[in-house]
């Protein structure tokens, strides 16, 4: 499933802007609503994070970890991967 484009500025420091997109590696269908709950749920996340947190290799494994992680509390247990297509500092 392709989550919707999220744009927003992180907690620290705030002037720094993320732009990221991904896709939900699925073992069975989830309905819209559910998807767009976990899209609303990284947007949260991002937004309290600090650019220090997504600094280097291990940050990044970390962070699709976490995703993976935050999607399936709202998908009971069906989303084995986040696939990041895009994830832009501006």
């Amino acid at each position: 499933a392709m989550l919707d484009p999220i744009l927003t500025n992180i907690a620290v420091p705030p002037d720094v802007w993320i732009r990221f997109e991904a896709v939900l590696q699925l073992s069975d269908p989830l309905p819209k609503e559910v998807t767009d709950q976990i899209h609303q749920d990284f947007f949260a996340y991002f937004h309290t994070m600090r650019l220090s947190e997504l600094s280097g290799a291990s940050a990044f494994m970390d962070l699709k970890y976490e995703l993976v992680a935050r999607a399936n509390v709202r998908a009971a247990g069906k989303v084995k991967a986040v696939y990041i297509k895009t994830f832009l500092f501006e």
